[in-house]
């Protein structure tokens, strides 16, 4: 599993923004293998017309999930809670539906 520091996350959102003239144009954006979210609540918060989700196994998921629970709603990482975080586990929910 991979993680994206913060310092990395700003990187890449602002590489985005030089680069990239029409991403005003966009609407969704999916982080799979979710992690730590620097990079999706980096994209929520620059793009907030942006649909984000973050997709990673189910643990990662709860563990991003408690976190958020208990975070207070106006500080920093505000952006995060209007992300859709969701688990999805390749070997097992695939093996159900053959």
């Amino acid at each position: 599993m991979h993680y994206v520091s913060i310092s990395t996350a700003t990187k890449i959102i602002y590489l985005l923004r030089t680069h990239f003239t029409y991403f005003h144009d966009f609407l969704n954006y999916a982080d799979l293998g979710v992690g730590i979210p620097y990079l999706a609540g980096a994209v929520k918060s620059y793009f907030p017309h942006v649909n984000v989700l973050g997709v990673d196994l189910p643990d990662p998921i709860q563990i991003i999930s408690e976190k958020l629970e208990v975070m207070p709603k106006h500080n920093k990482c505000a952006a995060l809670t209007s992300v859709v975080f969701s688990s999805f586990n390749v070997i097992s929910d695939n093996i159900k539906e053959r």
